[in-house]
């Protein structure tokens, strides 16, 4: 009994103006008629089949048996796919023998039975492939329906079937061409396949195909790189069956599938598994990002990159890492911030710490600033996966695919994963890096200080050495260490044993210890150091953990400075005995001075009475008697000459008088120094037309004793300017510095070395008696010879003031 089967909804097969067979008989049904819904097929004995259902078929299976090509209608129908259509042969004509079952398990024209590979025949088809084919040639009618039914198979296989020429050229293709790769099966007949296979594929497949056409049957599975209509690649795994030889097909058979987004998701996992190698295996930060980039661009992506935030104003993100085509990171600028340059996918996935995917590149108005670059270097799309490190997003890892949907979810999901170990594999350097420059200022610090550490098991009774100081310290090798307590003690100088011993005891009771010992080196060496153990709850945890440093340095240095302080002790008491040796001289000195000071004051004073009271008396007598007798002598002569001899008189009184004041002038006793230089320095400007300035900062008047040495001082200095420096202006000051009176003398004459050689005497005469009178009350005197004139500096402590050194 016959079976009838409806053909599904989706289903359309034939050209315009074809025959369409009545519905429910297929026996006048021509390779022109169409099967449209509701149309029943008979299939004899077959089961019932819903057309259009795979049933676990990947491809299509065998065309009916060809002679050589004929221009007539395809034998698929319409939109059945298109071919150059050989000659049918009249359904009595008996078929061909079955070929040999291949090792793959197909027959003839064999495709793919799945993903897995095999393959079915039409014959396998069928539960009872003899009875059907015992039918097949009973009746024509069956004939053409089990032909219609394979025929529907083929156009609904959703791979792609094809059958090239031995020059790869399309006789036939399925219409899973226009579903797969958008190109319609009848506009390319007789166009050649290997032009559109990928320039980078297109050597090796032209080999492999020109190899099948040499060797009958069905040749390995090869994955190659596909143009579609739209200008994108697609990823094809094809198999190739040579029937050039069977009279039937006269042309090669491609059973061919997508899979692209296998491949893609393959690139990706194979990129997860190398990267994941390189996180385990770097070292450090910068080879990790360009071995990671390196890995991503073997895997077959044309460029992948790694940018770093930086909290500049600009919010840059600079690349640190790339691989690829590097150039075009050269053509554009990158920032994570929310402008322009942030706008693209690794500012968002930075700022939002999320995955950016651009499927295709070419649609995005955004990406305007990068448009001309991306087309210059080929890019399609794109992917941009945060690099979070300590919840932190540092940067981002770029990766750019040269065709539209490279990154499928599949293949995104393991690039994040990729990414998320990379951001694993930073932290963790940085965590080793800080770790080993924590060490490093460790141990720098350590061997610094001159300090380990060391602990105790008290389980096992093992001492360890935790640091390379410990060694340094002991000055033993690491291999020389025994880690017991006996072999610690015999490093213990043999008198300070018995204080470790009760050391141990204490540490092991929980006490702290701060304990300093000497150690004996292998060497003979002696040193000082100091071990220190907090008090803890060491019995009860198991081990004790203290530190030991080297203080023999500190201790020589203590020792050092006990003996220095001893030594200034006695030098102390050496200097306190020379200074009140001092003092007792100062005051001898003093007391000298003041005898010297007194008895030439009371000299000066008894030189200046006797003068005052006998010699200016006397002339003063004479001066007044040659006065009478002149005016009694009436010779002119005489009394001119009279005259004459009455000035030189009186000039002499003078002149006694001024030497009476300078002996000794009443004002210094009076007023102070300060008066007695203004009245000296009035009455030679009003005699010299001299300018004179005084100028006095002293808050107290110093003694008798010491005025008279700082005016006899003054005024010897004031005579030397008087009597040999020609000068036009004279100054005087007074000011008290460190616990004495300095006094200045300045003036703007021609200086020692201008005069004659016997006032140059006079001067270092009267230079000598100002040094000695200085010298005398301790203090010190100074002459300059600026550029014009002479500086005169003395000081002279008071009160007993320390002296000051010039």
């Amino acid at each position: 009994m016959r079976t009838r089967h409806t053909v599904s909804d989706r289903l359309s097969y034939g050209g315009p103006g074809w025959a369409r067979a009545p519905t429910g008989d297929l026996s006048a049904l021509t390779p022109g008629d169409k099967v449209k819904k509701g149309d029943d097929i008979v299939d004899g004995a077959a089961p019932r089949l819903a057309v259009g259902e795979r049933a676990g078929l990947p491809g299509s299976q065998r065309t009916p048996t060809a002679t050589p090509y004929t221009a007539v209608a395809p034998p698929f129908g319409g939109d059945g796919g298109s071919v150059f259509t050989p000659s049918r042969r009249s359904p009595s004509e008996p078929r061909p023998a079955s070929r040999r079952r291949a090792k793959d398990g197909s027959t003839g024209v064999g495709v793919p039975l799945d993903r897995c590979g095999g393959s079915m025949t039409p014959d396998e088809l069928l539960p009872d492939a003899s009875a059907a084919h015992a039918t097949h040639h009973g009746s024509n009618g069956e004939s053409a329906a089990r032909e219609r039914w394979f025929r529907i198979l083929v156009a609904n296989s959703s791979d792609l079937i094809a059958v090239l020429d031995d020059q790869a050229r399309v006789l036939y293709a399925n219409p899973a061409a226009e579903r797969m790769l958008g190109f319609v099966p009848a506009e390319h007949v007789g166009r050649s396949t290997l032009e559109l296979i990928h320039p980078d594929d297109r050597d090796a497949i032209t080999t492999i195909f020109r190899e099948a056409t040499q060797q009958p049957g069905i040749h390995r599975s090869v994955v190659f790189r596909f143009k579609t209509a739209s200008g994108d690649w697609r990823s094809l795994e094809a198999v190739a069956t040579n029937c050039l030889g069977d009279p039937a097909i006269a042309g090669i058979v491609v059973n061919a599938r997508d899979v692209t987004d296998q491949t893609n998701l393959s690139r990706a996992l194979r990129t997860l598994t190398q990267g994941n190698e390189v996180v385990v295996r770097a070292t450090d930060e910068a080879s990790l990002l360009a071995d990671a980039c390196e890995t991503i661009v073997v895997a077959g992506y044309p460029l992948a990159w790694v940018g770093y935030a930086e909290h500049d104003s600009a919010h840059t993100v600079r690349p640190v890492a790339s691989a690829g085509r590097t150039e075009y990171l050269k053509r554009i600028r990158v920032s994570w911030g929310d402008d322009e340059l942030g706008s693209g996918l690794t500012g968002p996935a930075i700022r939002t710490r999320s995955v950016q995917l651009l499927k295709d590149m070419h649609r995005l108005p955004r990406l305007a600033p990068w448009r001309a670059a991306v087309d210059e270097y080929g890019f399609r799309t794109s992917c941009a996966l945060p690099l979070i490190v300590s919840d932190e997003a540092i940067g981002a890892l770029m990766i750019y695919g040269a065709d539209v949907g490279a990154f499928d979810p599949a293949s995104l999901a393991a690039l994040s994963e990729l990414a998320a170990d990379l951001a694993y594999g930073i932290g963790r350097l940085r965590d080793a890096e800080r770790l080993a420059r924590s060490e490093a200022l460790l141990r720098e610090a350590q061997a610094i200080t001159h300090m380990g550490h060391w602990q105790w098991d008290l389980t096992s009774g093992r001492i360890d050495w935790l640091a390379d100081e410990m060694f340094a310290i002991h000055g033993i090798a690491p291999d020389q260490w025994r880690g017991t307590r006996e072999a610690f003690l015999d490093l213990v100088h043999p008198d300070d044993r018995a204080s470790v011993m009760e050391g141990f005891g204490r540490m092991l009771s929980g006490d702290a210890i701060d304990l300093e010992h000497r150690i004996v080196r292998p060497n003979g060496d002696i040193r000082y150091v100091c071990e220190r153990v907090p008090a803890s709850r060491g019995a009860q945890l198991g081990q004790i953990l203290g530190v030991c440093q080297d203080v023999t340095e500190a201790k020589v240095a203590a020792i050092a400075l006990q003996r220095a302080n001893e030594e200034l002790r006695f030098k102390t008491d050496q200097a306190r005995s020379s200074l009140e040796k001092l003092q007792i001289s100062d005051q001898q000195r003093r007391r000298l001075l003041g005898a010297i000071v007194s008895a030439q004051e009371a000299e000066r004073r008894r030189v200046a009475a006797d003068v005052h009271d006998d010699s200016i008396q006397m002339l003063a007598a004479a001066v007044i008697r040659l006065g009478s007798i002149r005016n009694k002598i009436t010779d002119p002569e005489l009394s001119a000459k009279l005259g004459e001899f009455s000035s030189l008189l009186k000039r002499s009184i003078e002149s006694l008088r001024r030497l009476v004041f300078e002996l000794r002038p009443p004002s210094l006793d009076r007023g102070g120094l300060e008066v007695a230089f203004r009245e000296c320095l009035v009455g030679w400007a009003a005699e010299e037309g001299v300018s004179v300035t005084m100028m006095s900062e002293l808050a107290t008047q110093p003694n008798a004793e010491e005025r008279v040495v700082l005016y006899r001082i003054g005024q010897e200095a004031l005579n030397n300017v008087r009597k040999h420096a020609h000068a036009r202006s004279v100054s005087v000051s007074l000011e008290e510095v460190g616990g004495g009176i300095k006094l200045h003398v300045t003036d703007d004459g021609v200086g020692f070395t201008a005069g004659p050689p016997v006032a140059n005497g006079a001067v270092h005469f009267g230079v000598a008696n100002m040094r000695e009178r200085a010298e005398q009350a301790g203090g010190w005197l100074r002459i300059a010879h600026p550029p014009s004139g002479t500086v005169v500096e003395a000081w002279i402590p008071i009160s007993r003031a320390p002296e000051l050194a010039p």
